[in-house]
């Protein structure tokens, strides 16, 4: 579901390694399976399809070997009852969270190390979610992931990406408000400077790189967040988590957009330690990114 003039769906047939990596480097140093204490690890995946994925032996692969103490995922496609039992048994040291969408279209999940003091699904104000927010609260910071809205081919579903974004904004106004540690990770749909997307020039007019998504995301910003990846890696090129399947050499040749964030609050910014692009992790159309924090 993406973009670019040579860039715009998502697809369960991508299986090429791209030329570029910007990091590949799974490691252990929290070393089990304990909850977290001071270092924190997150990843964020858009696994397009969560049923494909785990039939791939691509997703509960990926957990076990990066170990994170949450992983969002994004796009899942299915409902709670349709998560593989496999995935569970295979997963099952996690605290689990689903929200899906009737179409499979969307929908959202959350597995944690930590149980949460609290969970809460979607966003007020918003009618057509497809299970597109889910926000834990923990003692010491609010995790939330999310799936925004593509904007479609076409711009077909601009409006309704307009609207979501005010929404968006508006409750994560109000999140910060009431706490200050705050993390977002997930597939914001958006890229905000050239050096985010390969073809910048032809995609002007392209779902994910419009002047309006873009000024949007500018202000979610401009709230009080910080882009964990570009906060450490400013001029970082290349750095993509999101290629077409459309293009079949797209992957092979790193013709992507970096679609997939990691957000801090400011008063987190200096506790960011890495922000690590999976560029070689198959299985969707997108890879993981990881987030390591201190807290």
């Amino acid at each position: 579901m993406k973009r670019s003039a040579d860039v715009i769906q998502k697809s369960d047939d991508e299986n090429q390694i791209p030329k570029k990596q910007v990091k590949f480097d799974i490691s252990h140093e929290e070393g089990s399976r304990k909850p977290y204490t001071t270092k924190v690890k997150v990843s964020t995946w858009n696994v397009n399809g969560l049923r494909a994925c785990v039939k791939k032996n691509a997703c509960v692969e990926y957990i076990l070997e990066e170990n994170p103490d949450i992983m969002a995922l994004q796009q899942i496609r299915c409902q709670e009852d349709e998560v593989p039992e496999s995935f569970r048994k295979s997963l099952s040291h996690y605290h689990m969270f689903w929200i899906g969408s009737d179409k499979g279209q969307g929908g959202v999940g959350l597995l944690t190390k930590e149980k949460p003091l609290t969970v809460k699904y979607g966003i007020p104000g918003v009618s057509n979610q497809r299970g597109r927010v889910i926000t834990a609260k923990f003692k010491r910071f609010t995790f939330i992931t999310v799936y925004v809205p593509n904007s479609g081919i076409k711009l077909k579903a601009i409006d309704f990406r307009m609207i979501w974004d005010q929404h968006f904004y508006d409750y994560i106004q109000s999140e910060l408000r009431s706490n200050s540690n705050i993390i977002i990770s997930g597939d914001l749909n958006v890229c905000l400077q050239s050096i985010d997307l390969a073809n910048p020039d032809k995609n002007v007019k392209t779902a994910g790189y419009t002047v309006e998504e873009r000024r949007n995301f500018r202000e979610l910003l401009d709230t009080g967040l910080v882009d964990a990846f570009r906060h450490l890696y400013p001029d970082e090129e290349g750095a993509y988590t999101y290629w077409s399947f459309r293009n079949k050499s797209a992957r092979l040749n790193n013709k992507g957009w970096r679609l997939d964030y990691h957000l801090v609050s400011e008063q987190l910014a200096n506790n960011i330690k890495d922000c690590i692009i999976r560029s070689d992790v198959q299985g969707s159309t997108h890879c993981p990114v990881v987030l390591r924090l201190s807290l």
